[in-house]
């Protein structure tokens, strides 16, 4: 429906402009004043409508972009968590891990944000990040489930070293980090990094 209210507008008002270019075009004298007048207007409501729109996307896109980024500032935080920097052979009892998010991820891989040509390599790291994420979160589900279901230490231990040992933790520092630089420095240049880590 919203669409269709679009293109009637922009037919309604093309085909204005075109008739009072023509009314312009056949007047003489002091009577050529009033389809100027229409032209000019015309043109400029038009012109206006178009500005809009590309402002509007530009401050969607944006926000969207700061969102991202500090998604990746809270994952940067959440990877540096005590939970990740155990010494195994200390452990007493199972442990609670914080989970990575990806919902504004997800959000901006499904909004057609990263379409254009510039942003390709972009969209290519932020669906391995969504793959990683899944795989990162669903090892921390199951290390949780099976340190719960048979608390011994020696279980926990296993499992904790298993974890350290796997590279996934560094993996998920190492792209975590790569995306939220490219972030910066392709999309989000001139914005105050220290205004998006505080808001």
């Amino acid at each position: 429906m919203k669409n269709i209210t679009s293109i009637l507008t922009f037919s309604a008002l093309l085909l204005g402009l075109i008739l009072a270019a023509i009314w312009f075009l056949e007047s003489n004298g002091n009577s050529r004043f009033e389809p100027a007048l229409t032209v000019l207007g015309l043109f400029a409501t038009l012109t206006g409508i178009f500005a809009e729109r590309l402002a509007s996307d530009y401050e969607r896109k944006r926000e969207l972009l700061l969102a991202l980024y500090r998604e990746f500032v809270k994952n940067e935080e959440i990877l540096k968590d005590a939970q990740f920097n155990l010494d195994p052979d200390r452990l007493d009892q199972p442990i609670v891990f914080p989970r990575l998010i990806m919902s504004v991820t997800e959000t901006a891989i499904a909004s057609g944000v990263f379409e254009e040509q510039k942003y390709r390599y972009l969209f290519s790291l932020l669906n391995e990040w969504r793959d990683t994420v899944n795989a990162f979160n669903r090892r921390l589900d199951i290390t949780e489930l099976r340190t719960f279901i048979n608390p011994s230490l020696e279980e926990i231990r296993s499992f904790y070293r298993g974890l350290l040992r796997s590279g996934k933790i560094a993996e998920a520092i190492s792209l975590n980090s790569r995306i939220a630089n490219e972030l910066k420095s392709k999309c989000l240049k001139g914005v105050s990094v220290s205004a998006i880590r505080s808001s």
